[in-house]
């Protein structure tokens, strides 16, 4: 298996477990549910590719990137939006937490890709 395999599998299994996380807990603490699965995730995938990286330094890289903040805007459009929909509500906020553990997994394997070639 690549590195890079490992590092998608990896995300693959932070947006699941994320999903699951998220879709459990009420809107708000999901958030901060969130974020956290996304700096453990981007941290995982760093140690891949050989960087040793801080918790601050993992969510410094997540906060610059542009998943991130235009995931963040649309999930809170959506999880307002999800209010009115009762238990739909729980199958829109693990769609949101899968979608964006993926997209900031995905750019944090890129980053150190080029990382790594450079």
């Amino acid at each position: 298996m690549t590195t890079r395999e490992k590092a998608l599998a990896a995300v693959h299994a932070a947006a699941a477990t994320g999903a699951l996380t998220v879709a459990a807990l009420p809107i708000g603490l999901d958030a901060i549910a969130l974020r956290g699965e996304e700096i453990a995730a981007i941290a995982l995938i760093g140690s891949f590719y050989g960087a040793k990286l801080s918790k601050a330094t993992a969510s410094g890289l997540m906060a610059s990137g542009f998943a991130q903040m235009v995931g963040e805007k649309a999930a809170l459009a959506s999880l307002e939006a999800s209010h009115a929909t009762g238990f739909g509500a729980y199958v829109i906020k693990a769609g949101i937490a899968t979608a964006l553990i993926e997209a900031v997994g995905r750019c944090a394997a890129d980053y150190f890709e080029e990382a790594a070639a450079a």
